[in-house]
Order: structure tokens, then C-alpha cells, then sequence
């Protein structure tokens, strides 16, 4: 007859729980062993890597993470919107695009300007300007003149200078983005989606 190696409890041939070479009745074995949710081998509790409640053994664990995999991308409720939005437009067969607010996520203000700015009509890359006294607002040239009709109309006591290089690019200063943001949403869905900036 077989006894538990730890509370020595006599055992049945089909109560046997086998913890390497040493028998063992179910409870002392749930107490101290486990078996790894991937390969099924046996090991300790205190020996196993827990991810998710999920014991691993060492191997196991190392091969399903990557201490050098990037982190997951900053996510939105823009970029939610956008899956949506896509979606949608994939399960009804159509293939009109709307676009995010493309930006530097560690410039000042930026995210929170994406956030409110939503899907827009054309892809824009914004970006975060040092304060200067030459410029506050620099455009290229294919926003260039919709932003000067904009700020002339709406009396916009700002400076708009003109990037030479690229197309869609807007960069703002940063105290334009600290202290205007909701004027500055509205800018960029008038101009992106070629409103009537007169018109608000």
C-alpha cells in the first residue's frame, strides 16, 4: 500500500497524485504543486511564473514574453472612433476615408487636441512649436491660405508664417495649444473639411 509522502495518508492506486518521483494525495499536491498551463509539466507553486493566474514553468514563461517587445501604442477614444468608423464603412462596402489628427504624442496639449478634433476629412500632421515672437501658427502651403482666411475672418490676433517643405503640416505654438485649444478644434474642421470659416 502507498502512502502520502506528506501527511502520510494511506492511498489508492487511482488517489495517487505523482509529484516527481514522490506519491502524493490530492490536497497535499494542490497545496504545493501545479502544473504549467503550457507544457503540462509539474512544479512547484512558489517555483512557478504567474501571468494572468496562469502558472508557467521558466521555460514556458520566457518563451511567451519579450522583455524587449515595445510596449502597445498609445490608443485613444480618436483611434477607437477611426476602427469604428472603418469598420463600418468595410461591412457597407463604402471606401470614404476619415482621418485622426496624425501627431507627436509627447508634445504638450497634442493628444488632447486630437482627442476633441475627432475624424476629419484629410490627414494633417500637427505639431507642438516653441513660444516666439516671430510666428505662433506655421503652415504649408496647401493649408497656407485657408488658415490666413481663417484667422483674418475670425480676428485671430495671431502670426502665420509659411513651412516652404511638405504638404499638411500645421505646427502650433504652445501657448496656442494651452490657451486656445477649443478655438483651435475649430479651426482645424473648418479648414480641413473646407467649411466656410465665416460660418461657426
Amino acid at each position: 500500500m502507498t502512502h502520502c509522502d506528506c501527511c502520510e495518508r494511506q492511498l489508492d492506486d487511482d488517489d495517487i497524485q505523482w509529484a516527481f518521483d514522490n506519491p502524493l494525495c490530492d490536497d497535499c499536491f494542490s497545496e504545493t504543486y501545479t502544473y504549467c498551463v503550457s507544457c503540462d509539466c509539474t512544479l512547484g507553486r512558489d517555483e512557478a511564473y504567474y501571468e494572468n493566474d496562469d502558472p508557467y514553468c521558466y521555460n514556458c514563461y520566457e518563451d511567451n514574453t519579450d522583455s524587449h517587445a515595445p510596449n502597445d501604442p498609445p490608443v485613444d477614444d480618436t483611434d477607437r472612433e477611426l476602427i469604428i468608423h472603418l469598420s463600418n464603412n468595410w461591412l457597407a462596402g463604402k471606401s470614404n476615408f476619415k482621418y485622426p489628427l496624425k501627431i507627436n504624442h509627447n508634445d504638450f496639449q497634442l493628444p488632447e487636441l486630437k482627442s476633441k478634433t475627432g475624424l476629419i476629412d484629410k490627414s494633417i500632421y500637427v505639431y507642438g512649436l516653441v513660444d516666439r515672437d516671430e510666428y505662433q501658427l506655421r503652415a504649408t502651403t496647401d493649408l497656407f491660405n485657408l488658415i490666413s482666411q481663417y484667422v483674418t475672418l475670425n480676428n485671430w490676433d495671431v502670426k502665420l508664417t509659411n513651412e516652404a517643405t511638405g504638404i499638411g503640416r500645421l505646427g502650433i505654438s504652445r501657448e496656442l495649444r494651452e490657451n486656445r485649444a477649443d478655438e483651435l478644434v475649430e479651426m482645424l474642421h473648418s479648414i480641413i473639411n473646407q467649411t466656410d470659416p465665416t460660418t461657426k
